[in-house]
Formats: structure tokens, sequence, C-alpha cells
């Protein structure tokens, strides 16, 4: 793209999703975000201010960290919380599967319109600029490529997260099975 040159996203599911970007002109303010679910400010990142990962869904915290460090001066930056095997279960799609399946659709569709929102789209990009030596229209693309794949994969896609194989045994019936995720108690 050349310099003040636009280009126009419209998203088919969306009616308020309308808005143009000029990609060579184009940077975020740097003031602060009004996200509800923001709970960083990628600026403000740092080793005396590390931010944390939690897990879980509902935010728990546990006692193991691992930490990420800076990629700017090798400092640990970032704080994720590692959930023990009894949180594993809180992920087993055989518990309720029709239930887990709906959710994730709905988990998938929100996170895409979400994703869409210019203001939230920034954030993100922000985001992996931090982590990443990136410049803001390569961020800002990656934060698009996701938006795509999270809406053509919260339709029946879902359904693929618990794809498995299976390997014939020795015996006629005999069948050993194999899942993408752990299992759980």
């Amino acid at each position: 793209m050349t310099v003040g040159e636009t280009k126009e996203y419209v998203d088919p599911f969306w009616d308020d999703n309308v808005w143009v970007v000029d990609y060579s002109l184009f940077r975020p303010p740097k003031f602060a975000h009004s996200l509800p679910f923001a709970t960083v400010k990628a600026d403000e990142i740092s080793g005396s201010q590390p931010a944390e990962v939690l897990n879980l869904g509902n935010w728990t915290k546990y006692s193991n960290w691992n930490t990420i460090p800076d990629p700017l001066n090798d400092e640990p930056f970032i704080k994720v919380s590692e959930g023990d095997e009894k949180g594993i279960q809180l992920y087993f799609p055989y518990k309720d599967p029709f239930f887990r399946y709906l959710m994730l659709g709905y988990v998938t569709t929100s996170a895409a319109h979400r994703l869409s929102l210019l203001e939230v789209s920034e954030f993100f990009a922000n985001l992996i600029q931090r982590v990443s030596p990136k410049i803001y229209q390569q961020a800002f693309a990656e934060v698009y490529v996701t938006q795509k794949f999270l809406e053509n994969f919260c339709g029946d896609q879902v359904h693929f997260l618990a794809r498995s194989f299976a390997v014939s045994g020795n015996h006629l019936g005999h069948q050993s099975h194999g899942f993408r995720w752990t299992y759980a108690q």
C-alpha cells in the first residue's frame, strides 16, 4: 500500500463492523485503554511491574509460576500461573459434550467479533509488539488473521477439537483411541 491509501473492511456477519484503516499512516494513540477485559498496559510491563497470566477461566492463581523474559533486557516481566492436574478436569469435553461445543462456538464467535473492533485490535497489536520485534502493521495483521480464523472456526469447526484417532487391534472390534486433550479422572 502507498502513503495515504486506505482499505475498508466489511464484516458480513456483523453490521456494526465497518471501518477504514490507513496502513501506512495509522498508529494507535499511547493513552490508557478503556477495554473492560484489559488488565495490563503494554508499555508499563517491566520486571518491577510484571504482568500476570492466570488460568482456568475463573482467573485462579496457583502457587507455581513460570516467567517469561523481556526481549529487550532479559529480565522476567510476565508471570504465568501454572495449574495442577486437578484443574485439567475442567476442560474435559466428554463431561457434557453438547454444552461444551455450544459454549466453545459462542466463545469463538464472541472472540471473533471482539477482535473485529478497532479498539480491541489495537490493544492486542500493542501487546504483540511488546513481546516480539514487529512493526505495528505486522502486529495488527496478526490480530486480523486470528480474527478471521476465529470467524471460520466458530461454526461446526469446534467439534473438531475432539478429533481422535483409532488404531485397530489384533481381534475383531478391538481398537485403541487417542484424543487431543489430556485425560481427566
